[in-house]
């Protein structure tokens, strides 16, 4: 019979009744239904993002196995029947395999489905999402946003010099708006993103912004300055010598205390 049924995930599917014993065949695949995206996502696997479309599921066979209390086998050729009688798509490569439900009714669609009492759509209710929590790190938008602190900037860039992490983060976050993100690891998905910067070269760090400390053979006295013609050139205000490198003003003391003793 056509049409299109609206049930409640947190009556349902979050009922504890739901996941309680073995799934029957046919409740294994209402769940594929359950756990498919609602709005474009990404799954991170070995370290790789999968993007995820609408009515697509990005959960592994084996987690698959272990919700439905379910073999591997077993769950393999389910999935292989649903395939070979049209109900799915199986996509796989060398890190995941998406299920692609090709049956999958669109928000808007099942709104025009609706006998017409229906005027908030799905997208815009935060009661039913079509969405759960995952061990494969499916994320959707509707989870909340989040940022960084300082002190996980600062470790990114103690981890990755070369860069500059808070450009990067910055470019990263409007990433992420642009294209409706809101991720759930956001310190997993902005460290890919930093390894693609060095990969390719991007937001490099301008280093001669950084500040050494310089140090006085005279009064040992210190100084921060910028790299390059300040390091090179600044004079101790106290004494009137040339400032040194920490490596520089070592042999310097040296040779001094040397030639004391001499």
């Amino acid at each position: 019979m056509p049409g299109f049924t609206q049930i409640p995930n947190d009556e349902v599917f979050d009922n504890p009744l739901w996941i309680a014993d073995q799934f029957t065949r046919g409740q294994a695949f209402i769940d594929l239904y359950r756990l498919a995206q609602f709005k474009k996502g990404f799954i991170i696997k070995r370290g790789i993002p999968i993007y995820l479309k609408p009515g697509q599921v990005g959960w592994s066979m084996v987690n698959l196995g272990k919700r439905w209390q379910w073999s591997i086998g077993k769950v393999r050729r389910f999935l292989n029947t649903l395939e070979l009688t049209g109900q799915i798509e199986l996509q796989k490569t060398n890190v995941s395999t998406t299920i692609t439900l090709l049956h999958w009714i669109n928000n808007d669609t099942a709104n025009k489905h609706a006998n017409g009492k229906q005027t908030v759509s799905q997208t815009e209710s935060k009661r039913y999402p079509n969405n759960i929590v995952n061990k494969d790190n499916t994320v959707n938008i509707e989870k909340r946003e989040s940022t960084l602190s300082k002190e996980e900037l600062s470790e990114f860039q103690n981890k990755y010099p070369g860069i500059d992490v808070n450009q990067s983060y910055k470019k990263f976050i409007l990433n992420m708006k642009e294209k409706g993100k809101v991720i759930d690891d956001l310190a997993a998905a902005f460290e890919i993103w930093l390894m693609n910067d060095v990969k390719y070269g991007y937001n490099k760090r301008n280093k001669s912004n950084d500040l050494v400390t310089i140090f006085c053979p005279g009064c040992d006295g210190t100084k921060e300055v910028k790299r390059g013609k300040d390091e090179r050139t600044t004079i101790c205000k106290p004494c009137g010598e040339q400032l040194l490198d920490n490596n520089s003003y070592l042999i310097e003391k040296n040779a001094r205390k040397n030639n004391k003793v001499e």
